[in-house]
């Protein structure tokens, strides 16, 4: 069975999970006897993360318009008329920057997360739940309880951003195939959101594919096999 990390990798899912962890954490802080000093560094680091996962958000949007907007201009797209610049509305935003934090906030909470569970007389599942720090092994989860969840992005160039939590395991990977065809090794990814580029058979024209996905731990398939999710590749 996988060491299993609780923390999200995708920057949107941790700022989710984060903003439960410190609302229960607070509750919970008595029961454990957490220094208040630790409870304010992590409600900084929250303020933190929550204020700059924005304004990373807000940033990948601006450059989606000001890429449509070159390129509508430059190209003549859908030209109809003047075109005017998409400027992005950020001084609300950078009128208030929380303070810096240091780095390694993910190994703070961790380091948190061990004191809580080091207290075996007082540490229940149910404080494990509120706080989405319990482990797989700790819900009783078995192998063939696995199946990973993938979100995916359509992306030009033929390529595809895929979205996906490993709850520990090594990886996920991933097969592609063509509609009626044979499965083919797509990548074995350790991080998310990551890109996966698809070759085409069909040189500057959409074509439809067949993606799956399984964990990847201890060089194996680790579970179960995704749905099979059918696409459109672009180029």
């Amino acid at each position: 069975m996988p060491q299993t990390d609780f923390i999200p990798q995708n920057p949107s899912a941790f700022v989710v999970w984060f903003t439960k962890f410190i609302l229960h954490l607070q509750s919970l802080s008595t029961k454990y006897e957490l220094c208040s000093e630790k409870i304010d560094a992590l409600l900084k680091d929250h303020e933190w993360v929550h204020h700059w996962a924005w304004m990373r958000s807000g940033a990948t949007e601006q450059e989606k318009r000001l890429e449509r907007f070159f390129t509508a201009t430059v190209e003549g797209e859908n030209a109809d008329g003047w075109r005017h610049a998409p400027i992005h509305e950020v001084s609300e935003a950078l009128a208030y920057v929380p303070d810096d934090v240091l780095p390694a906030i993910k190994e703070r909470i961790r380091e948190l997360v061990v004191c809580i569970k080091s207290q075996a007389h007082l540490y229940s599942k149910e404080d494990g739940s509120l706080l989405g720090i319990l482990t797989p092994e700790e819900a009783g989860w078995l192998e063939e309880d696995y199946t990973p969840d993938v979100k995916f992005k359509q992306l030009d160039d033929y390529r595809l951003e895929v979205d996906f939590r490993k709850f520990g395991m090594d990886a996920v990977r991933f097969e592609y195939r063509y509609i009626w065809g044979e499965w083919n090794f797509g990548g074995i990814f350790t991080k998310s959101p990551e890109v996966l580029k698809i070759p085409s058979r069909l040189h500057g024209a959409p074509e439809q594919i067949e993606i799956r996905a399984v964990f990847w731990d201890g060089n194996r398939n680790f579970g179960n096999w995704s749905p099979v999710y059918r696409l459109v590749i672009v180029p």
